[in-house]
């Protein structure tokens, strides 16, 4: 796999008046290439929700106060021998309480979070620098080939952060169809939106597509609007987005596993994703779809997928399940099986993914410590080997780096290193730079590519009288631009369509009241929240009381309302174990 260390870590381009950037692929920046050389450039059912970005929950509900060494569910403690302990009761927003004010609910949830916007900052300005300079230097990209790959540093970040926050966010939704639609109004405006702008400046002469591009713009265009143009073989636009078509191959994914059940079993996800990278990923080739190996192994191995997830999903929540899950069965199969690359490689990046999952299960207390840190450690490694086994040592044509397999295990653990240092220091106050950073890091990410061609360079007479070096000055120019415009993208085009699709997605609380010394505690019926892993650095705010009691009865095993007027209250999904 020579060509993925090629691929690997930055993309160049030409821009403004300044000399060449070098790229390690041959494709420029943002261009429309058809080779796969974008790859990692610089670029059961709970009711919970963890925001990646306070912005990004799905609803205005804030988390519950965690309780430090309480159960994560009865079944476990029923599981060990252990007496059933009473579960904390889950009280409701005061903002869904008429007559209790808004600014009354509790913020200690919110800034526990603060480390999830504080990496996403990180991992997008990663991004930003590493195209910045390799536009700039072209020793800096034939650093960042041969020692350490700053942009694909940032990726695998992201890809951590999404897989920690992507299955909360869709076991908040509760469904599917909910989930959907926020992810549809959370990603798409705003990349349509740079799609629109990157072919305007193209048509002004300040944008570049590539030949493949042009010869079928409007067939190449729609594709692009998918957003999944990465596994139809098709040329990229705006060359960062190639990982947005993992991200949504890997929703598709964890929608499935919520129909059928599995989606809390995110140890043996992650760890079967990862050993498949090293057993099949070897001789599984790309482009099973679009490529030249013929279309019965695919129809084979969809159709049976399909079966099975029909199967399983119509055990768990019958027909409705069965032909959703059928649906998704048949978009994801065709679309994971035409990755790129060989195998080997998507899989790792589907299992960096769980592994955020797993570190997430981890936090709310479904798993033990031990296990979180053993798969988080045991994927470092199986990066390392994978990249040791499949890259081949050669040289980079056009940047001259030598190309090994050690510069990619040493960016793969620098990634996992940071978001493990992150999740440790979760509790702390993080800089208010990094988490706005973070707020508008979907922007940061797209915009960049658009402003690094947009935008010239400087001259040297302006560098002379300015006293700084002309590169020096047009790459903090490019990076301040950058930010100042993706501050303009999320204020009005992603934060309005986001908050759009937060409002069409939420559920009305549905309240009863809990007899308490003649007042009621407010409770949702819905599961309890998981326990975190620490206390939070705010008190979480007073039960709301209101008048007008209603009796229930308290399951003690479970903390949830045993009978409603109406029917049963639902019981928690299976648990990680």
């Amino acid at each position: 796999m020579a060509q993925v260390v090629a691929a690997l870590g930055c993309t160049g381009g030409w821009i403004g008046t300044g000399p060449p950037g070098l790229d390690d692929g041959g494709a420029m920046l943002g261009g429309a290439s058809t080779a796969p050389r974008e790859a990692l450039r610089g670029a059961s059912r709970g009711d919970y929700p963890v925001p990646v970005t306070r912005a990004d929950a799905p609803d205005s509900e804030p988390l519950a106060a965690p309780v430090p060494g309480a159960p994560a569910s009865a079944r476990a403690d029923a599981a060990r021998g252990r007496p059933a302990r009473p579960a904390r009761e889950r009280v409701a927003s005061p903002a869904a309480v008429p007559g209790v004010p808004a600014q009354t609910r509790t913020t200690a949830s919110a800034g526990r979070f603060d480390f999830l916007d504080a990496l996403r900052g990180i991992a997008a300005m990663a991004v930003v620098l590493q195209h910045a300079a390799e536009f700039l230097w072209p020793g800096y990209l034939r650093f960042s080939i041969d020692t350490f790959r700053l942009g694909e540093y940032g990726v695998v970040l992201f890809f951590l952060v999404s897989g920690f926050i992507i299955p909360a966010s869709l076991e908040k939704y509760g469904s599917v169809g909910r989930f959907w639609v926020g992810r549809f109004f959370r990603l798409f405006p705003l990349y349509w939106f740079c799609l629109l702008a990157a072919l305007v400046l193209a048509w002004w002469g300040r944008f570049h597509l590539s030949e493949d591009f042009l010869a079928s713009p409007v067939a190449w265009g729609v594709v692009n609007a998918t957003m999944v143009q990465q596994f139809i073989d098709g040329p990229l636009v705006i060359g960062a987005s190639w990982s947005l078509a993992y991200e949504l191959v890997f929703y598709l994914g964890m929608s499935i596993l919520l129909l059928v059940g599995l989606n809390r079993r995110s140890v043996p996800i992650a760890v079967t994703l990862l050993g498949a990278a090293g057993v099949v990923g070897a001789w599984v080739p790309g482009r099973l779809v679009t490529g030249d190996h013929g279309a019965a192994g695919l129809l084979t191995v969809a159709s049976a997928t399909a079966a099975v997830v029909v199967f399983i999903a119509f055990r768990a929540g019958g027909p409705r399940s069965a032909i959703v899950g059928a649906g998704l069965a048949v978009l994801a199969v065709p679309l994971a099986l035409n990755q790129p690359e060989r195998a080997w490689f998507s899989l790792l990046l589907f299992g960096t993914m769980a592994v955020g999952t797993v570190m997430y299960r981890m936090m709310t207390a479904d798993l033990r410590p031990w296990i979180g840190w053993t798969v988080l450690g045991g994927a470092v490694l199986v990066a390392a080997v994978l990249h040791r086994v499949y890259v081949t040592p050669h040289v980079e044509p056009i940047a001259g780096a030598f190309v090994t397999w050690k510069p990619e295990a040493l960016t793969f653990a620098a990634a996992y290193g940071t978001f493990a240092l992150g999740y440790l220091l979760r509790g702390r106050r993080w800089p208010g730079v990094l988490a706005y950073l973070g707020r508008i890091s979907y922007s940061l990410y797209l915009v960049h590519t658009l402003v690094l061609y947009a935008t010239p360079w400087w001259s040297p007479a302006v560098a002379e009288r300015v006293g700084v070096d002309q590169r020096v000055l047009t790459f903090l120019t490019w990076v301040g631009v950058t930010v100042a415009v993706s501050a303009v993208t999320y204020r009005f085009v992603e934060a309005p369509f986001h908050n759009l699709g937060r409002r069409l997605t939420r559920r009305p609380p549905i309240v009863v009241a809990a007899p308490v010394s003649g007042a009621a505690t407010v409770t949702t019926l819905a599961e309890p929240r998981p326990t975190m892993s620490q206390a939070p650095t705010e008190p979480a705010v007073e039960a709301v009381v209101v008048e007008a009691p209603t009796p229930v009865e308290i399951d003690p095993a479970t903390g949830l309302t045993a009978h409603r007027a109406g029917g049963d209250v639902p019981g928690p999904g299976p648990v990680d174990r």
